[in-house]
């Protein structure tokens, strides 16, 4: 039986040569060929994709001067307060008394949370400065608020970054 198909034509490794009748498959038609151009015409550049037509270039927004002055302070006073921290402990570890080396450990632990807020409030009063964020100056400012509530006697160092965090925050425009 299979020598018979076989001998009608039946081509199982290839079966576009199938000769049998069998299920009709759907033709594919071929592209069409471009229209040939006469050699005297000069061929023309095929039509450009159509674009969306472009938006007018939004004017650069400022950066905020009073937050950039805010970074700036906080930057220093977060100087400052690194440096007389690690200069309390150094002397704390080299002192022979040991009212002194306690006293000065504990206004180091006392200082370190103070440390850290002014130091995230720095970073994210940075960050709302050069991403033009609000919320980012909103949280700077909150966090210099905290910090200066964690270390009442140094308030004075946070007060000025507060208060230009928070006029920062409301000259910037909404998103």
């Amino acid at each position: 039986m299979a020598n018979d198909w076989l001998k009608q034509g039946y081509h199982p490794q290839n079966p576009d040569k199938n000769i049998v009748p069998g299920p009709s498959r759907p033709q594919i038609a071929a592209p069409a060929q471009p229209a040939p151009v006469a050699p005297d015409q000069p061929r023309r550049p095929a039509p450009a994709v159509q674009r969306a037509p472009r938006r007018a270039a939004q004017p650069a927004r400022r950066r905020s001067t009073v937050l950039l002055i805010g970074c700036i302070v906080a930057s220093l006073c977060l100087l400052y307060v690194l440096a007389y921290m690690f200069h309390l402990t150094g002397s704390a570890m080299r002192t022979d008394s040991a009212a002194e080396g306690v006293a000065g450990m504990l206004v180091t632990a006392m200082a370190v949370p103070y440390a850290i807020a002014c130091g995230v409030g720095t970073l994210f009063a940075w960050l709302g400065w050069a991403m033009q964020k609000r919320p980012f100056a909103l949280v700077a400012a909150v966090l210099f608020a905290v910090s200066m509530i964690l270390m009442i006697p140094w308030f004075m160092f946070s007060v000025v970054q507060c208060a230009l965090c928070f006029v920062a925050f409301a000259r910037m425009k909404k998103q």
